[in-house]
C-alpha cells in the first residue's frame, strides 16, 4: 500500500485491512469515525467503536492546509511519534501513549484523551485548574534535562541530534517566529490599531538584536529535546491530569525556547481573562510553574547527573539564573510573533476593545522582556515590570 490521505471514507478499511481496528478496538465490527483536525498541518481523526472504545489516528499531510503551496515532510510523524517515545521514557504521565506507526501511511495510532480539554479551550472558558503548574513545571523539568548533556552521555547525545534534526518545519519557525514580524513582510497582519505600535517595534534597533540574538540561539544551542511548539493549544487537561500533544516541531535546541513559549502563551490567556481572580490565578500559574520546574530541575541535576561534572550545585544555580531570563526573551519573541506576525494566537480573532487593550499589554511586556533596564531576578518581578 502507498501513501494516501485517509477520510472518513475510507478511514475504517484501513484500519481493518491493517488489523489495527482488531487490535486496538476489539469490537470493530461498526466504527464511527470523526474528524477532529483543527490544525493547519496535519489529518486527525477519532475512531470509536460500539462499546465506547476509541483511539486517534493522526496522519500527516504533505502540505500545509492553509498554505498549499508549503511542501512539507511527511517524515514528521516518524519524528514526532520518536518523541512520543522519548518523552513516555522521560515523563510518562504527561504525553498520550502511542500504540503504533505506519512508516507508508505516516500515521501514529494513539491513546484518545477524549476525557480531557484543550487547556486553552478551558482557559478561554474561564476554567482553573489546581495541579496545571506543578504538571507543567515537572514535565519540562523532566523532559528537558533526562534529554539534555546534563544526564546523556556525549556521544548518545549527539547521535540523538542527529536523529531529531527536523529542518523544514525548524527553518519555517525561525523565519515566521524570529525573522518576518519584525520587518515588513506581506505574511504578517495585526488590527488596525496595533499597527502604531508593530511600527514602533519594527524601528526598535535594540528590540531586534535581541530577537536575532534569541535566533541565534534556537538555531545553534542544542542544549535539549524540544517539544519545539509548547502553547496552550498543545496542552490537554482535567481537573487532575495533564497531557502535552503535537510535538512535531521537536529538534534539539534551547530549553528556554520551550519554556518562553509556554510562559508567553498563557500570558496571553491571563490578559484576556474577563474575571480579575481568574487572571490573577493565571499569572500565579506562570511563577509557579517557573518555581516547580527550577526546583524539580535542581533535584534531577543533584540525583541524576552524569557524576563528577553537572552535579555541582554551582553551575546548575547559574545555568537555571540564565536560562530564566533567556526564557523571558524567548517569551517577548513568542508574544510579538503572536500578535504581529503570521499565526496568530485564537485569543485575537474577535478583537473587541478589550482584546485590542490585551494585544497592547502583550507587545509592550515583550518590549521589556526582550530589553530589561536591568537584570529580571525573577518571573514575579517580570509579571510587574509593564
Amino acid at each position: 500500500m502507498s501513501y494516501f490521505a485517509l477520510s472518513l471514507a475510507t478511514l475504517p478499511d484501513y484500519l481493518k485491512s491493517r488489523g489495527l481496528s482488531a487490535e486496538f478496538l476489539a469490537k470493530d465490527e461498526s466504527l464511527q469515525c470523526s474528524d477532529l483536525a483543527d490544525g493547519n498541518l496535519n489529518l486527525v481523526f477519532r475512531v470509536q467503536n460500539q462499546a465506547g472504545q476509541s483511539v486517534i489516528v493522526k496522519q500527516s499531510l504533505p502540505w500545509a492546509r492553509k498554505y498549499p503551496d508549503f511542501a512539507l515532510p511527511l517524515t514528521r510523524a516518524k519524528l514526532e511519534q520518536d518523541l512520543l517515545q522519548s518523552y513516555l521514557d522521560y515523563c510518562p504521565d504527561y504525553v498520550p501513549k502511542v500504540y503504533h506507526y505506519d512508516d507508508t501511511m505516516y500515521a501514529c495510532v494513539m491513546e484518545d484523551l477524549k476525557d480531557h480539554c484543550i487547556l486553552r479551550t478551558g482557559l478561554l472558558a474561564g476554567r482553573t485548574y489546581a495541579h496545571l503548574a506543578t504538571h507543567l513545571g515537572d514535565f519540562l523539568a523532566r523532559s528537558l534535562f533526562f534529554s539534555s548533556d546534563f544526564a546523556v552521555d556525549s556521544a548518545t547525545k549527539k547521535a540523538r541530534v542527529t536523529q531529531f534534526t527536523n529542518p523544514v518545519l525548524v527553518k519555517a519557525q525561525e523565519d515566521v517566529c524570529f525573522t518576518q514580524p519584525l520587518i515588513n513582510h506581506p505574511n504578517n497582519h495585526c488590527h488596525p490599531e496595533l499597527m502604531p505600535l508593530a511600527l514602533s517595534l519594527r524601528a526598535d534597533v535594540k528590540l531586534h538584536a535581541q530577537v536575532l540574538r534569541c535566533k541565534w540561539l534556537y538555531m545553534t544551542r542544542a542544549e535539549a529535546l524540544l517539544h519545539g511548539d509548547l502553547h496552550t493549544g498543545s496542552i490537554m487537561v482535567t481537573d487532575h491530569d495533564t497531557r502535552i500533544i503535537d510535538p512535531e516541531f521537536g529538534f534539539y535546541g534551547p530549553m528556554a525556547y520551550d519554556i518562553g513559549c509556554l510562559l508567553a502563551n498563557l500570558y496571553i490567556a491571563a490578559m484576556v481573562q474577563e474575571q480579575p481572580d481568574n487572571q490573577r490565578w493565571l499569572t500565579q500559574v506562570m511563577v509557579d510553574t517557573w518555581l516547580v520546574f527550577e526546583q524539580r530541575f535542581a533535584e534531577l541535576a543533584k540525583h541524576h547527573s552524569i557524576q563528577g561534572e553537572w552535579d555541582n550545585p554551582y553551575i546548575i544555580a547559574d545555568f537555571l539564573t540564565e536560562l530564566r531570563g533567556d526564557s523571558l526573551r524567548f517569551a517577548g519573541v513568542e508574544l510579538i510573533r503572536r500578535t504581529i506576525g503570521l499565526a496568530h494566537v485564537p485569543e485575537w480573532e474577535d478583537m473587541t476593545p478589550a482584546r485590542i487593550a490585551a494585544a497592547k499589554q502583550c507587545l509592550l511586556t515583550a518590549k521589556v522582556w526582550l530589553c530589561p533596564a536591568a537584570p529580571i531576578t525573577s518571573i514575579t518581578e517580570a509579571l510587574q515590570l509593564p
